[in-house]
């Protein structure tokens, strides 16, 4: 999630400076879609790969969207799409590293041990996001 916390604010700082204020809407609509797409497809993925192997083939995935969002900006900075195509990028990356280190858990811990766990593992979440 760090990684979230970092590309947030050049997502928003990216897509403002190159987008406008005016398109804003558009792309938070956008959003909208594109995360109801990918989540129905992680469901139906999720029916044949289960916890663990999706978490270690999906974060892969992500960190190598991330390298290609870098590549691209470095070749075309200035291509209309890429702001667009990086704001859907993060809204999705946030949404699944999510998820795969959820699905990880589930499959790591018994749902006694969860019930003990998942309060302090979420509480460390929180604080290692606000500091």
């Amino acid at each position: 999630m760090a990684a979230y916390y970092v590309m947030k604010p050049v997502r928003e700082a990216f897509f403002l400076d190159t987008q406008g204020f005016a398109n804003v809407p558009k792309v938070h609509m956008l959003a909208c879609v594109a995360t109801l797409v990918a989540v129905l497809a992680y469901e139906f993925v999720a029916r044949y790969i289960r916890g663990g192997r999706l978490a270690i083939f999906g974060q892969p995935l992500l960190a190598g969207g991330i390298v290609c969002f870098w590549g691209a900006a470095q070749l075309a900075p200035k291509y209309d799409l890429l702001p667009w195509i990086y704001y859907l990028g993060v809204a999705l990356f946030s949404s699944f590293a999510v998820a795969f280190f959820w699905s990880l858990t589930h499959t790591v811990f018994t749902p006694e041990e969860s019930k003990i766990h998942y309060g302090w593992i979420g509480a460390g979440g929180i604080a290692g996001g606000s500091f």
